[in-house]
């Protein structure tokens, strides 16, 4: 059975959503981007098509936002 999926956070540029992707993908958390394909030819219309939305599984959601939301300093101690 698939698990549901629910939207973390929501960037304005592709970008930060692709960092976001890649640090929390680096910690175990399966994770994926769903935005529209505006970004590259026409970037200043990403937030009118509602931004780039990072999505995990519900059941992960508290630990993927609890690591974006972490102090920098404390990253060091994360495991990449």
């Amino acid at each position: 059975m698939a698990s549901d999926l629910v939207c973390i956070k929501t960037f304005a540029h592709r970008f930060e959503a692709d960092i976001a992707l890649s640090f929390l993908q680096a910690q175990g958390i399966p994770a994926m981007i769903d935005a529209q394909d505006l970004a590259a030819t026409s970037p200043h219309l990403m937030l009118a098509a509602g931004g780039a939305r990072l999505l995990v599984r519900t059941e992960d959601a508290q630990a993927a936002l609890e690591m974006l939301e972490a102090d920098p300093a404390s990253v060091d101690d994360l495991e990449i």
